[in-house]
């Protein structure tokens, strides 16, 4: 894993040596969610997909930029927002279906931030 993928430790903090029911995780892990799910926070994941992009025009974002990336020889899978090496899914479009590491792969590859939203709780 680590050779194909980079480890980004959000606030310099490495959450996968912490058990999350520790309050000091969960204040640190909370301060890097856009939670709960509502329009503001939806706004706010918006612009923070076009500073990390660098995608400058709205309305070019809101239409939704559809990518196919290549999982296999002959499967591709379908990326439903993806600009500049950054990509952004639904939370059940990404988690809820029959994904396989080998898609989950191919995403690391081609992407250097993946965000997701609306994620449940």
């Amino acid at each position: 894993m680590n050779s194909s993928c980079n480890s980004l430790y959000v606030d310099g903090f490495d959450f996968r040596k912490s058990k999350f029911n520790d309050a000091i995780v969960n204040e640190r892990l909370l301060a890097n969610v856009m939670y709960p799910n509502d329009a503001i926070r939806n706004s706010l994941f918006d612009e923070k997909f076009l500073e990390i992009s660098n995608v400058s025009e709205l309305d070019d974002f809101t239409e939704g930029k559809k990518e196919e990336i290549e999982v296999s020889p002959g499967r591709k899978m379908t990326v439903p927002n993806a600009r500049n090496e950054v990509c952004s899914f639904e939370y059940g479009d990404l988690i809820g279906g029959n994904r396989s590491s080998a898609e989950y792969m191919a995403l690391c590859k081609k992407y250097h931030t993946i965000m997701i939203k609306n994620m449940v709780p």
